[in-house]
């Protein structure tokens, strides 16, 4: 009985002892694979509609080291290796390019991270993380208008509404603020400007208090076609306007979910 308690635990001390061998050599095999960095950053531009990253990497170790798979903690997110999966003989090195999708994006730092899967001769080893972080610059403020300015533009968009577009000093503000936004931010900059401004003329309608019943298709026509024999412009890229599919299709959506519909009176 003593005699077989005794073995017992000296197959658990080996086996034991045989475990954390091999968290010890994992954890060595995932410092043997070294980065150029762990972390990169890149400071937008307002024109950028995505940011670009390379990693380099290198086996320093005496042994081939596989990276199985990457995966990036969102989607808007994509990574991709060399090869699939990418063996990466001692001594060699390679790179890893990641992209992040900027559309949309609020103003600040982003914060977006690159998981790589490790293996050793089939062997599951760990995984690495690396972070990639993106600064989002906020537009810049444009001058105000004068009041003699502003007087002449309405003049000439009441003669053709879709001028807002086309003057440059109007574009300041109805095209360029809202350029490459999606979603409520593009609402506020090519929207909100004038609707929810606390200047908003007496013809401009607060959206927050209509008297007619609105959905979405409502919405999006109205964005992407204007209101014949108003000042309301055609925000769709194939009137004349700034906005492509995708981004009037956002503003709508944005519309339909913030803004109850009245029933009509």
């Amino acid at each position: 009985m003593k005699r077989s308690l005794l073995c017992a635990i000296v197959l658990n001390l080996v086996v034991g002892m045989g475990l954390f061998a091999a968290q010890d050599s994992d954890s060595l095999v995932l410092t043997k694979l070294v980065f150029d960095a762990d972390t990169k950053q890149y400071d937008a531009k307002l024109t950028d509609l995505s940011a670009d990253f390379k990693f380099n990497i290198t086996n320093t170790w005496t042994n081939e080291i596989t990276i199985d798979r990457i995966q990036t903690s969102c989607g808007c997110t994509v990574a991709s290796l060399p090869s699939n999966p990418w063996h990466i003989a001692a001594g060699k090195h390679g790179e890893v390019n990641a992209t992040v999708n900027l559309a949309g994006k609020g103003t600040g730092l982003l914060s977006k991270t690159v998981t790589f899967f490790v293996s050793v001769n089939g062997a599951y080893a760990g995984t690495r993380v690396v972070t990639v972080k993106v600064n989002i610059p906020a537009p810049a403020t444009p001058a105000p208008l004068s009041a003699v300015d502003r007087k002449a533009a309405m003049e000439k968009a009441k003669a053709d509404p879709q001028q807002i577009f086309k003057d440059p000093k109007c574009a300041e503000c109805h095209v360029n603020q809202g350029r490459n936004s999606w979603g409520a931010r593009l609402y506020a900059a090519d929207c909100g400007i004038c609707h929810d401004s606390p200047n908003r003329a007496t013809f401009v309608p607060d959206l927050h208090a209509m008297k007619i019943p609105t959905s979405f298709s409502y919405w999006k026509t109205i964005i992407a076609q204007g209101k014949p024999h108003t000042m309301m412009p055609a925000f769709a890229d194939n009137a004349g306007g700034p906005l492509n599919d995708e981004q009037v299709h956002s503003i709508a959506e944005y519309l339909s979910r913030n803004i109850p519909s009245h029933t009509a009176q």
